[in-house]
Protein backbone atom coordinates (compact mmCIF):
# COMPACT_ATOMS: atom_id res chain seq x y z
CA UNK A 1 0.00 0.00 0.00
CA UNK A 2 1.02 3.57 -0.62
CA UNK A 3 0.22 6.81 1.16
CA UNK A 4 -2.78 8.74 -0.12
CA UNK A 5 -2.17 12.22 -1.48
CA UNK A 6 -5.77 13.27 -0.82
CA UNK A 7 -8.04 13.39 2.19
CA UNK A 8 -9.13 10.11 3.69
CA UNK A 9 -10.55 8.74 6.86
CA UNK A 10 -13.10 6.47 8.43
CA UNK A 11 -16.10 7.37 10.54
CA UNK A 12 -17.23 4.37 12.55
CA UNK A 13 -19.66 3.57 15.32
CA UNK A 14 -19.05 0.96 17.97
CA UNK A 15 -21.47 -1.90 17.28
CA UNK A 16 -23.85 -1.11 20.12
CA UNK A 17 -25.76 1.46 18.14
CA UNK A 18 -28.85 0.98 15.99
CA UNK A 19 -30.09 -2.01 17.97
CA UNK A 20 -26.64 -3.61 18.03
CA UNK A 21 -27.21 -4.81 14.48
CA UNK A 22 -23.47 -5.32 13.92
CA UNK A 23 -21.04 -6.17 16.68
CA UNK A 24 -17.39 -5.88 15.73
CA UNK A 25 -14.99 -8.27 17.43
CA UNK A 26 -12.15 -6.96 19.55
CA UNK A 27 -9.21 -6.14 17.34
CA UNK A 28 -11.40 -5.08 14.41
CA UNK A 29 -10.90 -1.34 14.92
CA UNK A 30 -7.20 -1.81 15.69
CA UNK A 31 -6.71 -3.13 12.16
CA UNK A 32 -9.04 -0.56 10.57
CA UNK A 33 -7.26 2.29 12.36
CA UNK A 34 -3.86 0.91 11.35
CA UNK A 35 -4.86 0.78 7.67
CA UNK A 36 -6.43 4.25 7.79
CA UNK A 37 -3.25 5.72 9.30
CA UNK A 38 -1.12 3.86 6.75
CA UNK A 39 -2.95 5.79 4.03
CA UNK A 40 -2.65 9.11 5.86
CA UNK A 41 -6.26 9.22 7.03
CA UNK A 42 -7.91 10.07 10.30
CA UNK A 43 -10.09 7.87 12.47
CA UNK A 44 -13.41 9.21 13.73
CA UNK A 45 -15.54 7.37 16.30
CA UNK A 46 -19.24 8.15 16.51
CA UNK A 47 -20.28 7.77 20.15
CA UNK A 48 -23.84 9.11 19.76
CA UNK A 49 -25.42 5.78 20.75
CA UNK A 50 -22.74 4.28 22.95
CA UNK A 51 -20.94 7.10 24.73
CA UNK A 52 -21.23 8.46 28.25
CA UNK A 53 -21.22 5.13 30.07
CA UNK A 54 -24.07 3.48 28.18
CA UNK A 55 -21.92 0.38 27.69
CA UNK A 56 -21.50 -0.04 31.44
CA UNK A 57 -18.02 -1.52 31.35
CA UNK A 58 -16.56 1.41 29.39
CA UNK A 59 -17.40 5.11 29.20
CA UNK A 60 -16.72 5.16 25.43
CA UNK A 61 -17.11 2.47 22.78
CA UNK A 62 -13.59 3.06 21.49
CA UNK A 63 -12.20 2.18 24.96
CA UNK A 64 -13.78 -1.26 24.64
CA UNK A 65 -11.75 -1.76 21.48
CA UNK A 66 -8.53 -0.30 22.87
CA UNK A 67 -8.14 2.33 20.16
CA UNK A 68 -7.71 6.10 20.28
CA UNK A 69 -9.65 7.95 17.57
CA UNK A 70 -8.45 11.23 16.13
CA UNK A 71 -11.94 12.71 16.46
CA UNK A 72 -14.82 11.70 18.75
CA UNK A 73 -18.39 12.81 18.08
CA UNK A 74 -21.25 12.38 20.54
CA UNK A 75 -24.76 13.65 21.19
CA UNK A 76 -28.10 12.71 22.74
CA UNK A 77 -27.18 11.72 26.29
CA UNK A 78 -24.77 14.65 26.70
CA UNK A 79 -27.83 16.93 26.75
CA UNK A 80 -30.35 14.49 28.29
CA UNK A 81 -33.05 15.65 25.89
CA UNK A 82 -31.63 19.13 25.28
CA UNK A 83 -30.35 19.42 21.68
CA UNK A 84 -26.62 19.19 22.16
CA UNK A 85 -23.68 17.46 20.52
CA UNK A 86 -19.92 17.48 20.96
CA UNK A 87 -16.78 16.91 19.02
CA UNK A 88 -13.42 16.20 20.70
CA UNK A 89 -10.11 16.01 18.92
CA UNK A 90 -6.39 16.63 19.24
CA UNK A 91 -4.97 20.17 19.38
CA UNK A 92 -3.36 19.61 15.95
CA UNK A 93 -6.65 18.74 14.23
CA UNK A 94 -8.54 21.50 16.06
CA UNK A 95 -5.92 24.02 14.92
CA UNK A 96 -6.27 22.84 11.32
CA UNK A 97 -10.01 23.58 11.52
CA UNK A 98 -9.42 26.92 13.25
CA UNK A 99 -7.04 27.99 10.49
CA UNK A 100 -9.45 27.15 7.68
CA UNK A 101 -12.62 28.71 6.35
CA UNK A 102 -14.55 25.51 7.10
CA UNK A 103 -17.63 26.09 9.24
CA UNK A 104 -19.10 23.03 10.90
CA UNK A 105 -21.25 24.26 13.77
CA UNK A 106 -24.55 26.05 14.11
CA UNK A 107 -24.82 27.19 17.73
CA UNK A 108 -21.26 27.36 19.02
CA UNK A 109 -20.80 28.34 22.65
CA UNK A 110 -24.47 28.56 23.65
CA UNK A 111 -24.42 29.03 27.46
CA UNK A 112 -27.72 27.22 28.04
CA UNK A 113 -26.60 24.19 26.04
CA UNK A 114 -23.30 24.11 27.91
CA UNK A 115 -25.14 24.22 31.26
CA UNK A 116 -27.41 21.35 30.14
CA UNK A 117 -24.39 19.32 29.07
CA UNK A 118 -22.55 19.92 32.30
CA UNK A 119 -25.62 18.96 34.34
CA UNK A 120 -25.99 15.73 32.34
CA UNK A 121 -22.34 14.81 32.86
CA UNK A 122 -22.65 15.50 36.58
CA UNK A 123 -25.79 13.31 36.79
CA UNK A 124 -24.02 10.43 35.02
CA UNK A 125 -21.34 10.51 37.72
CA UNK A 126 -23.42 11.40 40.79
CA UNK A 127 -26.23 8.94 40.03
CA UNK A 128 -23.70 6.24 39.06
CA UNK A 129 -25.46 5.68 35.75
CA UNK A 130 -22.49 3.92 34.16
CA UNK A 131 -22.41 1.41 37.01
CA UNK A 132 -26.19 0.97 36.73
CA UNK A 133 -25.85 0.32 33.02
CA UNK A 134 -23.22 -2.33 33.74
CA UNK A 135 -25.39 -3.98 36.43
CA UNK A 136 -28.57 -4.01 34.33
CA UNK A 137 -26.74 -5.13 31.18
CA UNK A 138 -25.03 -7.97 33.04
CA UNK A 139 -28.34 -9.08 34.55
CA UNK A 140 -29.97 -8.98 31.12
CA UNK A 141 -27.21 -11.09 29.59
CA UNK A 142 -27.35 -13.66 32.39
CA UNK A 143 -31.14 -14.04 32.28
CA UNK A 144 -31.96 -13.78 28.60
CA UNK A 145 -28.97 -14.84 26.57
Amino acid sequence: PTQSSGSSGINAEYGGGMGAALQQTRGFYNKVYEITKEYGGINIMDEVQTGFGRLGSHYWGFEYHGVQPDIITAAKSIGNGFPLAMCATSPEIAEAFANSSLHFNTFCGNALACAAGLASLEAIDEDELQENSDDVGTLFLKRFI
